[in-house]
């Protein structure tokens, strides 16, 4: 009889364990891999918690210079060198007619002239643009006319801007027999830093310089001009600089 009870004890020691191993629920429970032991249940890990990234700030906009830089004279870009020619010399007393103007192409010798420029009287070497502190003259004065042999650079188009000269080569009845355009020697670009570190342009015109100009070798060209343009109403106007009677004859 004691042997039946103690049979009967074991039967309800291993159905309790039984019954208490598979009620229990694991979490996240994931079948084992090949070859686990049965009865064990792995759980699934968690993710890391995700630091919230920190967001990378824009970089500062660099600051930039506004230069001016040089614009067209209104109306100056047509396509026919001649008409533009004709709107801007007609006025100031100079005739234009295409059959009395030099091939440039054909040129094989020229002469370089050389005129001292003062712009500013007793001003340092460098004025800014806008300053009122200086009185603005302009004494043009040849000092030098050298005779050269080669080519000449010839421009197809009249379009200038309002950094630029233009010259004109005329013979003794006031017509056009030649003409250029050059930069004003004077206009020097640069750039500063404000109070607030912010880049600014500026133009500065130096008070003395030299121009160097190269004219064809042609008997014809009696005077040459210089004109500076002065806009008006959204109308170009020439302002003649300097007018030089040429004797290319007499070239160094």
């Amino acid at each position: 009889m004691k042997r039946v009870h103690l049979l009967l004890f074991f039967l309800l020691v291993i159905f309790c364990v039984s019954f208490a191993f598979s009620s229990a629920e694991p979490t996240n429970a994931l079948p084992g891999p090949p070859g686990a032991r049965p009865g064990f249940t792995f759980t699934a890990a968690s993710s890391p918690a995700q630091t919230p990234s920190t967001p990378i700030p824009s970089p500062s906009p660099v600051a930039t210079a506004t230069i001016p830089v040089p614009t067209p004279w209104p109306g100056a870009i047509i396509e026919d060198p001649v008409s533009q020619l004709r709107i801007l010399l007609t006025p100031v007393g100079i005739a234009v007619a295409e059959p009395k103007l030099i091939d440039v192409n054909r040129v094989r010798s020229y002469h370089t002239v050389v005129i001292e420029w003062r712009s500013y009287r007793d001003a340092p070497e460098l004025v800014d643009y806008n300053s009122t502190n200086f009185e603005r003259i302009n004494e043009l004065t040849l000092i030098d006319n050298i005779a050269r042999q080669g080519t000449m650079q010839a421009y197809g188009i009249a379009a200038m801007t309002n950094d630029q000269i233009l010259v004109a080569g005329v013979n003794a009845q006031s017509e056009l027999v030649w003409w250029t355009r050059i930069r004003d020697p004077r206009v020097v670009r640069a750039e500063s830093a404000d109070s607030e570190g912010h880049m600014q342009g500026k133009i500065y015109h130096r008070s003395r310089v030299e121009i160097h100009i190269d004219v064809p070798d042609n008997p014809d060209i009696k005077n040459l001009k210089l004109y500076v343009p002065q806009p008006v109403g959204g109308q170009v106007t020439l302002v003649q600089l300097y007018a030089l009677p040429l004797n290319l004859n007499q070239a160094q």
